[in-house]
């Protein structure tokens, strides 16, 4: 009783609460089978009503301590922003992901604290463990949140750093024959395609640039026609590639763009396992609320 309203008066001490309280129901259990089948029946119920209380105390304070640490904070910065808003006019600045999906960043550090040892992550999805009675009945949503967030964080911070930081290489593939050149401009990086035939092309994204700029322009212009698509902010390059027609096939990814009735197509890889720019997982991420 007492650790339960420790637990229930300091938030903070939850952890160390609930581990004595398990301990007290642990031994309780241990002596059950040297004691008369009646009072084994009461020890046993009473072991499995406490058990009941730490999982709704520890639950309680986990999803206070969530909504303090991460919620607030991930919604104020992601809510109705690109890319997690696909129709977002807005960009998430590159500090506010950084700050929240990077290794040791939000996410991260409330699931090493508070997850790890709840969670099974040897399958394709994660599930919480089912052995211990906290885990059972726990949000499968929320987790799948904290494993959209963990392939963020290893798409976008491969290296381990603190700032997002990926080398795409862009292979040029092909090109309208009324075009003479197509000229890829990723913050400055120029990846340059004609008809004489191409070489790879390597750009760093996000550059670090204050102002960040995307753009694919064909040459010569012609008249009445489209020539070229620009976009500006930290996740230019990604709006861009939004504008594409997208296959991926045996690893490779190809972009195909179609600016004024002429075509350019390119083929895309990154740094990391995982394109970053296509990850399904930005699309697919909320903040999570609850458990």
């Amino acid at each position: 009783h007492q650790s339960l309203q420790l637990a229930a008066d300091v938030p903070s001490q939850t952890e160390r609460a609930n581990m004595n309280l398990q301990l007290q129901i642990s031994t309780l259990r241990a002596n059950v089978s040297r004691l008369p089948k009646q009072l084994a029946r009461m020890v046993t119920a009473t072991a499995d009503e406490l058990d009941g209380n730490v999982a709704e105390t520890s639950l309680t304070n986990l999803n206070q301590m969530l909504d303090q640490t991460v919620t607030r904070a991930c919604e104020e910065m992601v809510e109705g922003r690109y890319p997690f808003a696909s129709d977002g006019s807005e960009d998430i600045a590159m500090a506010d992901f950084a700050k929240l999906f990077a290794p040791g960043g939000l996410m991260d550090r409330f699931f090493a604290q508070n997850l790890a040892s709840l969670i099974d992550m040897t399958g394709q999805d994660w599930n919480w463990k089912q052995d211990a009675r906290f885990g059972r009945d726990l949000s499968k949503s929320t987790l799948k949140n904290f494993q959209l967030a963990a392939e963020i964080r290893n798409a976008f911070f491969p290296s381990g750093g603190s700032v997002p930081s990926v080398s795409v290489t862009f292979t040029p593939f092909s090109l309208h024959g009324d075009a003479d050149t197509a000229e890829l401009d990723v913050d400055g990086q120029i990846v340059q395609s004609n008809q004489a035939g191409n070489a790879p092309s390597t750009v760093t994204w996000p550059s670090g640039m204050a102002s960040a700029s995307a753009s694919l322009s064909l040459i010569p212009e012609m008249p009445g026609r489209e020539s070229a698509i620009k976009f500006d902010g930290p996740w230019a390059l990604k709006r861009l590639l939004d504008k594409a027609d997208i296959t991926s096939t045996g690893g490779n990814t190809q972009v195909r763009f179609v600016i004024g009735g002429r075509d350019v197509a390119y083929t895309v890889q990154a740094s990391s396992d995982q394109n970053p720019l296509f990850l399904p997982a930005l699309s697919g991420f909320s903040c999570p609320k609850a458990f």
